[in-house]
């Protein structure tokens, strides 16, 4: 039992009694030290024989540097080198160092006179403090390497070549997180430590490892020098606390109480867990952590010295981090903290764990033995049996498993069917692609009970039978298909025949991916290339024949001013005009797929002039073909050109007629709401979103799947001559891509040909007004006009002239410039520049850019007729109209007068 706390330390007069002693007793060992005789002749003259002194910074006893003492004996006993390691002890723990260390000093110049050490060995701060201070005047030259040092400072080594050593760090973090992780209520962690020098040192390194858990444990330092200073703190703990136990003794009452006292009787004191991180300490109380053992320590600061002796110099030897350790704890206490050994760090060491070996009586134990030893002798063969079928049984299993993996995670369509066309297996990508819940509900099932369709069940049953027939694959056919969810969907598949062990024919192999979207990106791209070159070929005849039809259309409506209106060349040229007119529709037309445009859109209830489409085409239909129609109301507006909506729904419905005309059948036309999203939406290459459909079916013949690709192409037709141009569907298809829309077909022969349109619902911010046809308007502005076309140079301005205007007509830029810049710096006499864009020096837009530099004022309007002109004409800002041909004088006029009104107007406002 410890003394009362109470008691007081020695006192200091009888301290340095003590040490006065203890000096003299040193000083006549220095005489016996001289007085013995010397090692024999023949040891020192071996020249593997070497002296080393050992400097320890604790008496003898003390666990922790006697561990460290052992560590070096063993490292130099498996050396090549005969060492004799003299010990020295400083006894740091009983004295003060700063107080003894002159009297050791002393000591050792007497002591050591006259020998020589090939090696110093310094363990723990103190002696590594006082090797630091006093080693160049006791040992010069002498290298010296240290061990068991805390809070090492490189720069202490700065001019002192000759040292080197292991550092003590202190897993003080690894250990306080461990601490964390099983106490997770105790959130404060006493740490207990003294005065002395190595105490500070560890401190100094817990305190550093505490700042990773400053957010989840506090911390409490505690420096003890006495057992009242230890109760006053073990009063403090409760059950949220916990020690982390640094190394110290306290003396008291004429008695010395060893780390291993102190530990114990905090253990007996407190019911918090102890942690630590030395191994020594384990089995007087500490629960354990990451531990030092200083075995280890001792054992590299040995090897060290050996290298040293072995020819290296100390300062090539860099200074160890530390040493190898472990989480090590103690059973005994885990039982009484209640924990368990699956919550420890993976790897744990555990001492005082009970022997799992149960204590036998010894005839019984080899009784048991002999009947081992016979039944091992009869089973070895059916083991060495079992484990060859259990490795063949384990790489079936391997390869199955693989197989299945593999078959899984393939986006190709993979299924296998035996002899009678009946499923016995299919991968997860075949299920998930035609909705058919998982793999094993397929197995022993057919292709009628998987597929909506006969058509599509007979043709793959019927490709199955001939590859099992013939024996032989059939690869890369292409199928279309509607899948459960009527998504019709293209196919690439491929056949082999499976074979049993003897190679007859047992079943049938099909692999499929799907090519919807890569066919469907090849149409498409066909599709554009064919709109592309008949576009660019389209759009050069239209210019050139738009040019005819202006002239034309002037000239006659010139003509009819001269004509008395009750002559009979009025009449006729009336019908002149009307038929240049249905020619301008016509170019129209024709050009609708190659200049898609979105002018002539308003708000439309698409219901209400569909169903007016129908009624007029419902009138023209013979008996034997019956026209229906399912038109919601109260469906979305849409933004779309109503008499192009019309168009569509003629145009359809005239395709199903004449595909009818033989055999009669029935026209559906329908409106519904879907949505298009993801996969669908890329394949129609329209943005994801909700769609009004408008469907047009019939129930002809159907289209030959041979010419599908070629359906929409412009001028394609398999009607006689006379009945049709090959623009109808050309046109639908152009009329649909303008309203930022998309347009299929689906075709199933001598069942059902269904064209669906998909248009997008109203776009609030794009309301657009149709432009009305008006008169021609008299007018009394001047107006330079700049044609190369000389039948439009003479009849447009004679037109003009005979409404009023004063027209000067130029026929090219270069003339019509030159003009106007010679009257730079006086009054402009034009009102309004009209310029064609097509023309053989400076275009339309180069010209009117040109102008704008001489009279920025003047507004220009380009007349054209290609399309082009609408974006050459964006970046002039003199250009205030672009009107395309063909135009008449009407045309003309009323662009005149609302470009010349707004540019007096902003004119008004300037100024």
């Amino acid at each position: 039992m410890f003394p009362p706390p109470g008691e007081q330390f020695f006192s200091t007069a009888r301290q340095f009694s003590i040490l006065a002693t203890a000096l003299l007793w040193l000083l006549l060992s220095v005489a016996n030290v001289q007085a013995e005789p010397e090692l024999p002749l023949q040891l020192q003259r071996d020249p593997l024989w070497r002296h080393v002194l050992y400097l320890n910074s604790y008496q003898n006893g003390y666990s922790w540097s006697d561990t460290i003492l052992v560590g070096a004996r063993e490292a130099f006993q498996n050396a090549t080198y005969s060492v004799d390691l003299q010990v020295e002890y400083l006894d740091a723990k009983k004295y003060s160092l700063e107080t003894t260390q002159n009297i050791y000093t002393e000591l050792f110049k007497k002591k050591f006179e006259g020998q020589t050490f090939h090696a110093v060995m310094v363990s723990d701060n103190n002696a590594y403090d006082y090797i630091l201070t006093h080693g160049d005047e006791l040992f010069p030259g002498v290298p010296v390497v240290f061990s068991g040092i805390n809070d090492f400072k490189a720069e202490d080594l700065i001019g002192k070549p000759n040292i080197t050593g292991v550092l003590e760090y202190v897993p003080a973090r690894e250990t306080l997180e461990v601490a964390r992780k099983l106490h997770p209520y105790r959130p404060i962690v006493h740490v207990l430590g003294d005065t002395s020098l190595t105490s500070r040192a560890i401190t100094a390194q817990v305190r550093e490892a505490a700042t990773h858990f400053s957010h989840v444990m506090r911390f409490s330092y505690h420096e003890i020098t006495s057992f009242a200073d230890l109760n006053q703190v073990l009063k403090q703990l409760d059950d949220q606390c916990m020690i982390f136990f640094i190394p110290f003794y306290i003396a008291e009452g004429g008695h010395s109480h060893t780390v291993e006292d102190v530990l114990e009787y905090i253990y007996n004191n407190t019911s918090a867990p102890i942690y630590t991180s030395w191994l020594f300490f384990l089995g007087h109380g500490a629960l354990g952590g990451r531990l030092l053992d200083g075995r280890q320590q001792g054992h590299a600061a040995a090897e060290m010295v050996v290298r040293i002796f072995d020819g290296e110099r100390p300062r090539d030897i860099p200074v160890l981090a530390g040493t190898p350790n472990e989480f090590i704890f103690d059973y005994n206490v885990m039982k009484k903290l209640h924990i368990r050994e699956n919550m420890l760090p993976k790897g744990s060491l555990l001492i005082n764990e009970p022997s799992p070996f149960y204590e036998l009586d010894k005839q019984v134990f080899w009784t048991l033995m002999g009947s081992m030893a016979a039944m091992g002798t009869v089973l070895v063969l059916l083991a060495r049996t079992i484990v060859q079928r259990r490795r063949v049984e384990q790489q079936v299993v391997d390869q199955l498993s693989f197989m299945r993996l593999l078959m899984d995670n393939i986006p190709q369509l993979v299924y296998w069917k035996d002899n009678e066309c009946r499923y016995v297996g299919a991968n997860k990508s075949f299920v998930e692609f035609f909705h058919l819940g998982d793999p094993e509900s397929v197995v022993g099932l057919t292709n009628r009970d998987l597929m909506s369709s006969d058509h599509y069940a007979v043709r793959g049953e019927a490709e199955d039978r001939q590859v099992m027939a013939v024996n032989q694959p059939k690869y890369k056919m292409i199928w279309n298909v509607d899948r459960r969810d009527d998504v019709p969907v293209t196919l690439e598949v491929s056949k082999v025949p499976l074979h049993d062990k003897s190679g007859a024919v047992v079943g049938v192999l099909s692999s499929a991916e799907d090519i919807t979207r890569r066919v469907s990106l090849e149409r498409q791209l066909l599709q554009s290339q064919k709109m592309e070159a008949i576009g660019a070929f389209a759009s050069g005849i239209a210019h050139d024949f738009n040019n005819l039809l202006t002239t034309i259309t002037n000239s006659i409506e010139l003509a009819m001013l001269d004509i008395p209106p009750e002559a009979e060349a009025a009449d006729d040229s009336a019908r002149a005009l009307k038929a240049a007119r249905q020619g301008r529709d016509l170019v129209r037309q024709l050009l609708t797929y190659t200049r898609p445009t979105r002018e002539g859109l308003e708000p439309t209830d698409v219901a209400r002039v569909v169903r007016d489409a129908v009624s007029l085409v419902r009138a023209s239909l013979p008996a034997a073909i019956r026209l229906e129609e399912d038109l919601p109301d109260e469906l979305p507006l849409c933004l779309v050109n109503p008499a192009q909506i019309r168009q569509i729904v003629m145009n359809l419905c005239s395709n199903a007629y004449q595909a009818m005309r033989q055999s009669g059948g029935i026209i559906t036309v329908t409106l519904d709401l879907v949505d298009i999203f993801d996969d669908r939406a890329d394949v129609l290459r329209v943005a994801p979103g909700p769609y009004l459909r408008l469907a047009v079916q019939d129930t002809g013949p159907g289209i030959p799947p041979e010419i599908l690709n070629k359906i929409f192409d412009p001028f394609f037709t398999t009607k006689d001559k006379g009945e049709g141009t090959g623009l109808g569907l050309a046109v639908v298809q152009g009329i649909v891509a303008a309203h930022k829309g998309t347009v299929t077909l689906s075709s199933t022969p001598h069942v059902r040909t269904v064209f669906d349109i998909f248009l997008p619902f109203l776009e609030e911010d794009a309301v657009l007004g149709p432009v009305e046809e008006t008169r021609a308007v008299p007018g009394t502005q001047s107006i330079l006009f700049l044609e190369d076309n000389q039948d439009q140079l003479r009849t447009i301005p004679r037109a003009l002239a005979r409404l009023g205007y004063t027209v000067q007509a130029f026929p090219a830029a270069a003339e019509a410039l030159e003009a106007m810049a010679g009257i730079v710096g006086g009054r402009i006499g034009y009102d309004v520049v009209v310029t064609d864009y097509d023309m053989p020096d400076i275009n339309g837009a180069e010209f009117a850019r040109a102008l704008e530099q001489l009279f920025p004022d003047i507004p220009v309007i380009m007349v054209s007729g290609r399309g082009t002109a609408l974006e050459a004409a964006r970046n002039v800002p003199a250009i205030k109209h672009v009107l395309l041909k063909p135009y008449n004088v009407a045309d003309l006029t009323r662009v005149i007068q609302e470009v010349v009104g707004k540019a007096t107007s902003g004119a008004a406002k300037d100024a």
